[in-house]
């Protein structure tokens, strides 16, 4: 997509041609990334089903994504509220789910522990203990570091995390230099 938008699709030539522009333009692909609405599909929530079928608090979690036709963020909220019964965004503010993807970033994107955790999963997709372990992790860190996180909200940004991979969460939450 974003090759396609600069300079007819040479990204060489249009870097090239305008850096500015071409800054602005790589600026504003890695907030739509930010934005983009991440779904797991039913079969998907199906497989984390199956394979988390004896962890409860992820239980309620993929309940949740069902419910938001396997909307992650929608699902978030939810649970947020839930838990702490505070709303998740107002009208001029951040949401939530963005403001804790951030906050996270900070602790989860330096921790090789936790890296090697995903990299761990990633290589054994079904492996219920290494996918409830990731869950089990990210609570503690988290809540080693103040971030109130309970393990059915875990479960959402551990889902989160695995669909678009560390990697890309650790470049696309990084903040941005606009000036």
């Amino acid at each position: 997509m974003l090759r396609s938008r600069l300079n007819g699709g040479n990204p060489r030539t249009a870097l090239l041609s305008n850096p500015q522009e071409s800054f602005q333009k790589c600026i504003h692909a890695k907030k739509l990334m930010v934005t983009m609405e991440i779904k797991l599909s039913t079969s998907e929530i199906q497989e984390k089903r199956q394979l988390l079928q004896n962890y409860e608090p992820a239980q309620k979690a993929l309940a949740m994504l069902e419910q938001n036709q396997g909307k992650i963020a929608a699902s978030f909220d939810a649970l947020w509220e839930e838990k702490f019964g505070i709303p998740t965004y107002e009208k001029g503010k951040k949401s939530v789910w963005k403001v804790f993807l951030e906050q996270l970033r900070k602790e989860l994107c330096g921790d090789d522990g936790f890296r090697n955790k995903v990299k761990d999963y990633t290589n054994n997709p079904g492996s219920a203990p290494l996918l409830t372990g990731l869950i089990v992790s990210l609570v503690g860190i988290a809540g080693a570091h103040g971030l109130p996180l309970d393990p059915a909200i875990a479960t959402i940004v551990v889902l989160y995390i695995v669909k678009i991979g560390l990697n890309t969460y650790c470049e696309y939450t990084e903040p941005t230099s606009e000036g």
